[in-house]
């Protein structure tokens, strides 16, 4: 028989362990949806669009049915509540932003460079990085009691259209750019949304770009957030 005095303790123990919650596992996913305007009206201002998280839940799993909606991307990433997490698949587009300018030819030399070098092309000084593809950065936090998951996101989905020369330079067989700058199109948000377990939500609806990178009027791009709680 044990003793009074351990019993005391283990029963101690036993309550502080009961009291403690276990850690929970977040599962947050953006999708980004291709729809045609008349669906994302339906789904924003419509007599049935979605009223609550379990709803707009609902809506997302009927849309990633339809043979009608394009799946652009889908970005999933597993965090704590109260710990920041990013998560991307993408291609780092590195391109040169400052230039020393070219030194020149002089007063007798041909008009028409015959080499590509500083004396005629500005050279790169300084570079930044884009990365084209699909990113999502965010901030989870649980409720005290456990109901609600409130999400600080910024989900992104970028690319890139080639190049636009921004000076030229004759050559023997026309005009060369020497400097460009890229053609990117992003669709992204920042935004703050409050979710329940198993809930998704409508972050925004934006505008995709046409095939020369230019915002197309006619489809429309649906970016749906939605929360899990791994238990």
């Amino acid at each position: 028989m044990k003793h009074p005095l351990i019993l005391s303790l283990l029963l101690l123990l036993h309550t502080a362990a009961a009291g403690q919650e276990t850690p929970q596992n977040l599962q947050i996913t953006a999708d980004f949806l291709q729809v045609d305007p008349a669906a994302a009206v339906e789904l924003t201002v419509g007599a049935k669009a979605p009223a609550n998280a379990t709803e707009c839940r609902a809506a997302l799993l009927k849309l990633l049915s339809d043979t009608k909606v394009t799946s652009l991307a889908s970005v999933s990433l597993t965090t704590k509540s109260g710990q920041r997490a990013t998560a991307e698949s993408v291609q780092e587009l590195v391109y040169p932003t400052e230039f020393n300018p070219a030194e020149g030819r002089g007063s007798h030399s041909p008009l028409v460079p015959a080499t590509q070098s500083g004396v005629d092309i500005p050279t790169p000084t300084a570079f930044e990085m884009k990365p084209v593809g699909a990113r999502v950065e965010v901030d989870p936090v649980v409720s005290a009691d456990g109901k609600i998951i409130d999400l600080n996101i910024a989900p992104e989905l970028t690319r890139h259209y080639g190049y636009i020369p921004q000076q030229k330079l004759k050559t023997a067989d026309g005009e060369q750019p020497t400097i460009e700058s890229p053609k990117i199109y992003s669709m992204k948000t920042a935004t703050a949304i409050s979710l329940t377990d198993g809930g998704s939500g409508l972050a925004a609806v934006l505008h995709p770009p046409d095939e020369e990178g230019n915002a197309d009027s006619t489809k429309r791009v649906l970016i749906f957030i939605s929360v899990r709680v791994l238990k």
